[in-house]
């Protein structure tokens, strides 16, 4: 869930920002510690 989560976010907020004409940064996570919610990701 998190990975899907954050990828369909950050895909609206780049597009937000582009139309906006903003400057937009993301953090990618080196780790993350856990089970994955969606066995077919």
């Amino acid at each position: 869930m998190y990975f899907a989560s954050k990828t369909l976010a950050e895909q609206a907020a780049w597009k937000f920002a582009k139309e906006n004409n903003i400057d937009f940064i993301t953090i990618i996570p080196t780790l993350v510690i856990g089970p994955f919610l969606m066995p077919s990701m």
